[in-house]
Parts: C-alpha cells; structure tokens; sequence
C-alpha cells in the first residue's frame, strides 16, 4: 500500500469517527448515549478513549489473598530497582558506544563483490498489523493494570481505569486517587510505582513459556516429526507462486533426503547442496533430445530442461578411422566398441528432457549404476550453483520442482516443524498453518514488547515509571544521609541523564534508519 492511500485511509476513517459521534449526540440517539455513559466513551479528532470506574470485582478479587499479593508485589519492586539499574548502564553504553563509532577514524573503502545467490540473508516477514494492535494494547493494559491492582490491594483509592487510541497508538491509564496515594507509605507506594514494570516483566516470562512450549500446547491438534509446514515465500525466490510452495504445504522431503524436523531440513539441504546424483534415462530419449550447448531446448515449454551426459566417440585427434573390420573390445561397463580402447573417449552431449519424468527415474552416478540395460545416467546442465530440486509435498500427487539455489530453501522460506492431525477438520479456506503461526508470532511479539514495556518504564527518565522510582527511593532511603535540598538535586541528576540517553539512542536509531533509506 502506497503511503499516500495510507494517510488518506487514516484520515477519512478518523473523520467518519469523529462526525459520527457528534451527528448521534447533536441528535440526542438515546442507545448510543447509553453505552458512551456506561463504558465512557470519548471521541474527538484522532483520538478515541474509553474509561471506567466500576472496580467493585476487581477489590473483592484483591482483599482475598492479602499475604500472596503483597508477597507479589514486593518481589516486583525489587526487580524493579534492578532492571533500572541495569537499563541505564546497558542505554548508557549502548549510547557511548554509537557515539564513538561516529567518532572513529574511517577505513579505506574496500571493494566488495556483486551479492550472489549463495549470500541471501532470511528476510523476517512483514509484522501481521491486526496482532500487532492487540499485544500492544494487551500490554499497556496489563501494565496499567498492575498500578491499578496494587493500589487497591495497599488502600490506595483507584477513581477509574480506562483505554485509548490516539492515532494509530493504542494505549491505557490509571486514575490514581493522589491524596490516598500520598497517605500510603513509602513501601506501598514503591509497589504501587513499580507494580507496572513488574507486571510487563511476568507478561514476557508467560509469553516465552508460551513460545518454548508451543509444541506442548497444540499437541491436541498437531504434532512434530512429520516434516515442515510451510507459513512463507519470499516473492523474490522461485519457489513463490502458483507452481511453488503455498501456505500450509507440508513438505516430506527434499530430493530423496526425507525431512522431519527443522534439523533434517537443515541436513538435507546440506547434504543435498554437494551431492551430484543423476538420474537413468533410455539412451532413445537422450537421442531424441539431443542439442547443442547453446539451443539445447530451443522450442520446448518450461517443463523441459537441458541435460548432459557422457558418450564414448572416437578421440578428436584420430588420423585413422575405425573399419568394421577392427577388433570387437569390451570396455567397463559392458559397453561394446568396435576397435581399441585408446580410440575412444568420453565426451559430453546435451539432450532436452521433460524434467519431471526425468527425476522420477532411478538415481545414479554413473551410467553403469543403471540397472536397465541401454539407459544413461543424466545430469541437468545447470551453472553457478543452480539446481534442480524435487520437493514432495503431503496430500500432492505430484513433487514440487524448482530450479535454482538451496539458498532460496535456506533463506527464503519460512516454516514450522508442526503439523496437522487432522488436516481434514480445516476448511478449504483456513489453512492449518495459521494456528501454529498466529500463537507463534502472539507469544514473540508478547515477548518483545512487554519486555521493552517494562523496562522502559523503568527508566529514570521524566514522565515515566522510573521517576516515582527514584523519588521514592531517594527520598525514603536516603533520608538520613543527605538533606533535602541536596536530594532533590540528585533525584533531578538522574532524571535528567536517564531522559538524555533515551533520548540520545532514539536520534541515533532514527538517523541509522535514515541513513539506510537514503543510501540503500
């Protein structure tokens, strides 16, 4: 999609919101004023807001277990602490370490070869934008949840909670009671500031359990060690498209290598990439298609392909012909020549061959590992490491043929090593890849942006959980040590370095990616 028809869509539907709402309330439409009163509903331009103060089942829930929940929360500040020790020297290194990079002295330019097919690079698929919505609401709920919790669980009055929209960045807040909140005690609130990050850094825990124990979870409906589901092609890569491998294939094998797992497809590959197997083929046939190098297959359709293989002829260099009247020799292989040995060679020919009968004959090395007499074993006269490959996919009657690099198989295809029980309870138009897939990519973006949630959160930086951190911190624990004024002094040192390294590894990474566009 163009970027222009992106902001188009994204302002024609933020107007058709906002409009819509002001038409049914200048209209006074009764159910809609119902349910904007009882879930508080906002609308305005670009931003879209629910907010709630019923909390009744959420305190009962809390009061319950007192002891585990404090117990819970009190292991979240400590880690809380620790991981903004650790963000602010892992940023400030980070930080240090680009700017000295842009500091260095640079090399001397180095000629670097064209990129071949053999330096393909996986290419990660483009982010599914409906999952990516829901685990970063998920997250800025479960993290605001957390305050909201732990605030009820300590007495600490919560007036409301609520979710947003602002653009296309989905988000959640916590209404805090302040008076109650400065009543607590310093512990309390300690909890309360750093129950956010905590709760983030569980989320993640859980999405990577998830993640290593996928196989575990879907055991019900797949299994592993039945071969590999494909769940992506790149475009660039040959095996895309109408004759290539599709969403939800389950591929068996590669060549005659079988595959079972994402290590034997690996194998096979491998294994494949330096084995040069033929294939025996009626020495009529080879006739029949015989060519030269250059037209070896000057009118036959995609389905044929250039083969070549190795013929006894009389030796370039020979001044004397051989007579009938020469002696019969028997040379390896039961091949009968008339004259002497010496006046034969082995020379190559070309033939064109229909290439999916030819990879359905019997494999071979040489032409005497043929087992039917008269058939010559054949090679495809394929340069610069492209190959020809036979995949066999399940529930295909027909292998899958692709000429070119394993490279492709390597780098430009996507797969997982689960595969469906009963790949007959899917519907024609839902393919069974899409459950592993979706909980796979649920469990890694889970993982990534609830981690990075919480430990930016945990930041000293303004505006942010870390600074309620520092000031508790500071405030309570160094009470005795310093007075006020000097910190307040430190409490400001810290917010104000925590807030230049964030901001200093964001203008980086926003010039890399600039640098990367301009420059290609």
């Amino acid at each position: 999609m163009l970027v222009s028809t992106a902001l188009l869509l994204f302002f024609i539907g933020w107007s058709s919101a906002f409009l819509l709402d002001y038409f049914l309330r200048l209209k006074n439409y009764r159910p809609y004023l119902d349910v904007a009163d009882k879930y508080g509903l906002h609308v305005s331009l670009f931003q879209l807001r629910f907010y709630t103060s019923r909390s009744k089942d959420v305190d009962h829930y809390l009061q319950s277990p007192r002891a585990y929940v404090d117990v819970f929360y009190s292991i979240g500040a400590l880690v809380a602490v620790i991981a903004q020790v650790g963000i602010t020297i892992y940023l400030s290194v980070l930080l240090f370490s680009d700017i000295g990079s842009f500091f260095a002295k640079p090399s001397a330019p180095v000629l670097t070869p064209p990129p071949s097919t053999s330096s393909l690079q996986p290419a990660p698929p483009p982010a599914p934008i409906p999952i990516f919505m829901v685990v970063l609401i998920v997250c800025a709920v479960i993290h605001e949840l957390g305050h909201a919790w732990c605030a009820r669980s300590k007495g600490v009055a919560v007036n409301g909670f609520g979710i947003f929209v602002l653009g296309i960045y989905p988000g959640a807040f916590t209404d805090i009671d302040t008076n109650s909140l400065n009543l607590a005690s310093p512990w309390h609130r300690m909890q309360i500031y750093s129950a956010g990050v905590w709760h983030n850094l569980v989320m993640a825990l859980l999405a990577y359990l998830l993640f290593a124990n996928s196989t575990v979870l879907l055991a019900p409906g797949f299994r592993a060690g039945e071969g590999v589901m494909i769940t992506d092609v790149d475009p660039s890569s040959g095996l895309y498209g109408a004759g290539g491998l599709q969403f939800g294939d389950v591929v068996r094998a590669i060549d005659d290598c079988e595959v079972r797992s994402s290590s034997s497809w690996t194998s096979c590959i491998r294994y494949r990439q330096h084995a040069i197997d033929g294939k025996c083929v009626s020495a009529e046939r080879v006739r029949a298609g015989a060519g030269s190098p250059i037209h070896c297959c000057p009118n036959a359709t995609v389905s044929h392909l250039c083969f070549e293989t190795n013929v006894l002829a009389p030796r370039m260099n020979q001044t004397e012909p051989v007579t009938k009247a020469a002696p019969l020799v028997e040379l390896a292989g039961g091949v009968i020549v008339v004259g002497r040995k010496e006046e034969y060679e082995q020379r190559e020919i070309y033939t064109c061959l229909h290439a999916r009968e030819t990879l359905e004959g019997q494999s071979c090395n040489t032409t005497e590992s043929c087992s039917t007499k008269g058939e010559r074993c054949v090679y495809p006269a394929l340069f610069n490491g492209t190959r020809l490959v036979s995949l066999t996919v399940a529930g295909k009657g027909r292998p899958v043929i692709f000429v070119g690099s394993f490279a492709e198989l390597k780098y430009l295809v996507s797969f997982t090593e689960l595969t469906p029980r009963f790949p007959l309870l899917f519907p024609s138009f839902i393919s069974p890849a899409w459950v592993p897939l979706t909980v796979d990519q649920l469990a890694k973006y889970l993982l990534a942006f609830s981690l990075a949630l919480g430990l930016l959160n945990a930041l000293p930086c303004f505006a942010l959980d870390g600074q309620f951190i520092v000031y508790t911190v500071v405030h309570t624990y160094l009470r005795t040590r310093l007075p006020k004024k000097r910190r307040s002094s430190l409490i400001r040192l810290l917010l104000c370095y925590g807030t230049l390294i964030l901001v200093g590894n964001i203008t980086i990474g926003f010039y890399r990616l600039y640098r990367t566009y301009t420059t290609g």
